[in-house]
């Protein structure tokens, strides 16, 4: 409770978050990568995705599904002009084009190395629509939720074999 009514007398204009969507971007990069390599499980075996000790326990992708949507919203209000170009005609310049890669490089560490389908899965669905808002292109999200649909259907697979085999 004492946060809600802290973050409401948060300044009414939230430029402050984009004037840092880069801070912001490392902090939670930073929580990520101290979650791969100290995160622990309360309950002794399964994946490590929690980060505390002794009886306060909390699991940063929490908090890294706020900062993602901070840094999506403001990095795609900026490049809103050129992500509503019609990509067919040119491709965009790395400038524009890296964060996706990093964010596609972002689900695939918290799919791989900390096991945790769920939570890549929702970073990249929210990743998705909301560069879908930004561009309004179609195939863009089409071509998010064949890779999403893929992706889930080759790790059902995958954890299929193992089982048979």
């Amino acid at each position: 409770m004492a946060l809600v009514v802290g973050i409401s007398a948060l300044p009414p204009h939230l430029g402050w978050l984009q004037r840092y969507r880069f801070s912001w971007l490392v902090g939670g990069l930073g929580l990520l990568l101290a979650t791969i390599l100290l995160g622990v499980n309360p309950s002794g075996g399964g994946p490590r995705l929690w980060l505390g000790g002794g009886r306060v326990f909390f699991q940063p992708s929490e908090l890294l599904k706020v900062i993602l949507v901070v840094f999506l919203a403001s990095y795609l209000a900026e490049a809103q002009g050129v992500m509503r170009q019609k990509w067919r005609a040119r491709v965009p310049s790395l400038r524009y084009l890296g964060p996706i890669f990093l964010m596609w490089g972002i689900c695939m560490v918290v799919l791989v190395w900390q096991r945790d389908l769920g939570t890549a899965t929702l970073f990249f669905m929210v990743f998705m629509l909301m560069l879908y808002v930004a561009s309004g292109e179609v195939l863009l999200l089409l071509g998010g939720g064949g890779l999403l649909a893929w992706r889930r259907w080759g790790v059902t697979c995958s954890l299929m074999w193992s089982r048979c085999v």
